[in-house]
Formats: C-alpha cells, sequence, structure tokens
C-alpha cells in the first residue's frame, strides 16, 4: 500500500496531543504548581490513552471498518450529525 494508514493515525494522534499539551504545559505548571500540575498530567495522560483505546476499539464495528474519521461519526451520529463536526 502506497500510504499505510496506522502510520498516517499514529502521526495525526500525536500531532494533536502533543501540540497542543506543549504549548499549555508551562503556563498550566507555573499555575498549579509541581504537585498538583503533575497530578493533572498524569490525568490528562489517562484521558488522552482511555481515547485512544477507543478508537482503536471503534476502528472495526459490526464487520465494517472505518478508515476515517467522518465516516466513524457517521455511523454513531448519523449522516447530518456525523459529517458536522468532521
Amino acid at each position: 500500500m502506497l500510504f499505510d494508514l496506522r502510520w498516517y493515525s499514529a502521526f495525526h494522534n500525536v500531532t494533536a496531543i502533543v501540540g497542543a499539551g506543549v504549548l499549555g504545559l508551562p503556563s498550566a505548571m507555573s499555575y498549579l504548581g509541581w504537585p498538583a500540575g503533575i497530578v493533572v498530567l498524569v490525568l490528562s495522560w489517562v484521558i488522552s490513552l482511555y481515547t485512544l483505546w477507543q478508537l482503536v476499539k471503534m476502528h472495526e464495528m459490526d464487520g465494517r471498518r472505518f478508515n476515517r474519521y467522518h465516516e466513524l461519526g457517521q455511523y454513531a451520529f448519523g449522516t447530518l450529525f456525523g459529517i458536522l463536526p468532521a
């Protein structure tokens, strides 16, 4: 295959999570301090890991494969509401 979808998906998830997190981390740590900042950092990591796990589980549902986010959104929320957020 010319363009491997697994690498594309992994790259997209990493850039989406790391981009905003890296930019907001110094401000959050200075506001919260070290103890609370580390707790919030670990909590956000757990939430990100859980949402990634959900995306992996929903990649194939009911014998149908979803390679794009809008396909999964349309399956979950219908044609109109599934395409709006995408």
